[in-house]
């Protein structure tokens, strides 16, 4: 027997083979997804999850209101999203305003607090409550906090000879379980008009600190990470009430303005132009571009030498992208993904790859196309650089799509970092334009004529050559 001998790694007992169920594993169906063995193979069923894919890793929504207004909703209702994408959180209903007064992509979440709810009076008793945000949990708060470009919650305090207490008698907890005795950005014990010197009693922290005969209030905008999401609030009774005295509470929703990932945009005005970035690791990565090209090279990280990792995204016809990508095993594989609109009318298309050890994912838009990954197979870690656009001349060469992006260029997000591409546009400069300003827009070309856009120019197409000529079809 080999059984404790030094050949043995690991600890092996004789007659003890013992079945385990692959359904026990961790993660062997993600997100909810049931498990089963049909045929020695484990099968997992994603109906209802909101993910999608061999082990439901997917997501089937987008991560962001901003993502949702890329693709062209302008519509400001509820929408499900999944703040983490293919992570553990699940999907969750939020209202996005697409276009709020910071003139950005805002995301709401509304809770269950009404407003000007009773908390204080002669004839209530110390009490406290929890607060529930519509299919958030305090985690799923912070995460959305964490990821945006900053959040705030109004809250206001009115008071009719019930004093607010900060601290003493009034607190809230944030959706990290922290004790927030203050209001907006105050001091702790403090509201606003007590950091400015504003209130009604200028040496008081609060307006609502005085037992006053009449109606006041104490409002802010919580702002701060620790204050956000309010989750608790405890109101104790002051044992010197008067009979009439009442102090109600307003807590408005969680809003959050996302960062804006398009912020770097450029234009290739030619063919052979680039940039070269930092390349793609791991994770995901996303971009957007425009163009009224036929076919062009959009990403490509060529390997470092023969038969290691590398990938190219291109446009190749009207309706089509095809991702080619070098596992580690050398394997070249295509994925061709079809679109439902076409890629190069001129507006904004969005490209999303993201991956696991499952499958490869390749979305455009709304459409999406998947590779299976064999179980030696892996995609990357790619190494070197990547060149946005095209490529230079000796990669060129060897590519079944031999020319750069003609158009604009936008979003490159690595593994939720944004890149500034800004940065990096060190050669070909007389041949890359900052941000995206088409030339037919606004048409300058005259009657009737087609504009034709080549992203640095423009050329008029005469509706009828006979009758009308010139640089504008002006005579």
């Amino acid at each position: 027997y080999v059984v404790k001998t030094e050949r043995v790694v690991g600890e092996v007992s004789l007659d003890n083979c013992q079945f385990v169920d692959p359904c026990t594993r961790p993660n062997t169906c993600e997100h909810g997804g049931k498990c089963s063995v049909k045929e020695n193979k484990i099968v997992c069923d994603c109906t209802g999850t909101g993910y999608k894919g061999k082990n439901c890793h997917f997501t089937e929504y987008r991560k962001t209101c901003e993502e949702l207004a890329l693709l062209g909703y302008m519509e400001d209702k509820v929408y499900k999203i999944d703040i983490d994408g293919n992570g553990r959180f699940p999907p969750a209903l939020v209202r996005c305003e697409f276009q709020s007064i910071e003139d950005a992509t805002k995301t709401i979440v509304e809770h269950n607090l009404p407003s000007q709810v009773d908390v204080r009076s002669i004839a209530e008793k110390d009490f406290s409550f929890n607060i529930t945000y519509r299919e958030f949990t305090a985690e799923m708060l912070q995460e959305l906090i964490s990821h945006s470009l900053y959040c705030s919650q109004y809250v206001k305090y009115d008071c009719y000879k019930a004093p607010l207490d900060l601290h003493s008698a009034t607190w809230l907890l944030g959706s990290k379980g922290t004790i927030v005795d203050y209001i907006g950005t105050a001091n702790r014990g403090s509201c606003p008009c007590g950091m400015n010197k504003t209130c009604v009693s200028p040496d008081l922290s609060c307006n609502c600190d005085v037992s006053a005969g009449r109606w006041l209030s104490d409002e802010g905008h919580f702002e701060s990470p620790d204050s956000l999401g309010i989750t608790g609030m405890v109101f104790l009774q002051q044992k010197d009430l008067e009979e009439d005295a009442a102090g109600r509470i307003t807590l408005g929703p969680l809003e959050c303005v996302e960062t804006n990932t398009q912020k770097y945009v450029v234009t290739f005005t030619t063919s052979q132009s680039y940039i070269e970035v930092p390349g793609w690791r791991k994770g995901d990565i996303a971009f957007s571009f425009r163009t009224t090209g036929e076919k062009a090279i959009l990403l490509y990280q060529p390997p470092i030498r023969k038969d290691y990792p590398s990938f190219m995204v291109a446009l190749t016809s009207d309706y089509q992208l095809t991702f080619n990508f070098t596992l580690n095993t050398g394997t070249n594989r295509a994925l061709e993904v079809k679109s439902g609109r076409k890629l190069n009318n001129g507006e904004w298309q969005k490209i999303w790859i993201d991956y696991n050890d499952y499958h490869v994912r390749f979305m455009i838009n709304d459409d999406y196309g998947m590779v299976d990954l064999l179980p030696e197979e892996e995609f990357g870690p790619f190494e070197g650089s990547m060149f946005i656009g095209g490529a230079t001349a000796e990669h060129l060469k060897t590519s079944e799509v031999r020319q750069g992006l003609i158009g604009c260029f936008r979003g490159l997000v690595v593994n939720g970092e944004i890149l500034d591409i800004h940065s990096y546009m060190s050669v070909h400069l007389s041949e890359i334009i900052k941000d995206c300003k088409p030339s037919c827009q606004p048409n300058k070309c005259q009657n009737g004529a087609r504009c034709v856009e080549l992203w640095s120019n423009f050329e008029c197409v005469c509706e009828n050559r006979w009758a009308h000529q010139g640089t504008f079809c002006e005579t």
